[in-house]
């Protein structure tokens, strides 16, 4: 059988994924399987992402709390316990950045008073523009966003 993604090298790779009760099949060839975004592969791909991070300081990188060692992480994909998070925040950054499309989780948004949840989001990331454009010193982009959220929380009130 062919890989569904290439149509040229034989499939290795069989995925089944049932969503709300429908059946999606997948056959694909190793190479295009290591692309794949799945739970699934996580482990792999986290072993496999461990290769951009410098062979220096991989030893002697440690969490303070479990003594758990960048290499040891490096070859596990498994962090020792909530330390570990701050101590290796860096590759694991890297890594998420590689297996997905951003570092942090949106989820899902309730139907009812959506409009209201994205509009206090968007306000929020507004304001931390706003802040890093002052930061910058670029007054006329702060004053933009500072103008844009006026309206927004204007346009909030009036619904």
């Amino acid at each position: 059988m062919l890989c569904d993604n290439c149509k040229k090298n034989q499939a290795a790779v069989y995925i089944e994924q049932i969503t709300n009760g429908e059946t999606t099949e997948v056959n694909l060839c190793y190479k295009c399987s290591l692309d794949f975004h799945s739970p699934m592969f996580l482990n792999n791909i986290l072993k496999g992402m461990f290769h951009n991070i410098g062979e220096k300081n991989v030893a002697t990188i440690q969490c303070p709390s479990c003594q758990i060692t960048l290499s040891e992480f490096r070859k596990t994909g498994k962090l020792g316990c909530n330390q570990c998070y701050p101590t290796f925040k860096k590759e694991i950054s890297t890594i998420l950045k590689n297996i997905q499309w951003g570092t942090s989780h949106r989820g899902k948004i309730p139907q009812k008073n959506s409009a209201d949840l994205l509009v206090k989001k968007e306000v929020q990331r507004l304001r931390r523009e706003q802040a890093t454009a002052i930061e910058r010193e670029e007054y006329e982009e702060a004053a933009r966003l500072r103008d844009k959220i006026k309206e927004m929380e204007l346009g909030g009130e009036e619904q």
